[in-house]
């Protein structure tokens, strides 16, 4: 795929977004929507994960799951599947939290069903000035009904709107 050509060389930029957003949370919350058996879709090579793992999150019920085995075959660490978010090979309620951070555009099917009630997921969606408004739109509504807990945006290279949202 295209993305995984290119995706390399976005690791300082991915890096940079990463710290901002653990300023974004308190330690409180993020250690709750962090931890358990997380789902992280669309998780690339798994610059995220290894991030985090070098903040001193413990991510060995991570699993990762992306449809480009060249991305996957780098992230290395953790339990990653080759797959799609539109079909997702997990039972009901198969996950404490969830994780989609730039791919949730991607993907047409609804994918909180794995979240088990009281999950947290995290979705970000990329903006420019012209479309925030329509962006947080369109993560509100992919988030339906479940409850907003906090919502944040960072600006900059690539500015993105973040959501983390708890399924009731």
């Amino acid at each position: 795929m295209f993305f995984s050509k290119i995706y390399k060389s976005w690791k300082g930029i991915q890096e940079e977004k990463y710290k901002r957003i653990l300023l974004g949370f308190d330690t409180d919350l993020l250690a709750k929507a962090f931890s358990g058996k997380v789902l992280d879709l669309g998780s690339g090579s798994g610059f995220f994960e290894k991030f985090l793992q070098k903040e001193g999150f413990n991510l060995s019920k991570w699993v990762c799951l992306d449809p480009d085995m060249d991305m996957l075959g780098r992230s290395g660490g953790f339990l990653c599947m080759l797959g799609s978010g539109n079909y997702l090979p997990f039972k009901p309620g198969s996950f404490d939290n969830l994780i989609c951070l730039d791919s949730i555009h991607l993907i047409r099917e609804d994918f909180f069903w794995v979240l088990k009630p009281g999950g947290f997921a995290l979705v970000s969606l990329f903006y420019n000035p012209g479309n925030l408004e329509d962006r947080r739109k369109f993560l509100k509504e992919r988030i339906g009904n479940m409850e907003t807990v906090k919502e944040f945006q960072i600006e900059g290279r690539e500015s993105e709107i973040f959501i983390l949202a708890r399924k009731r």
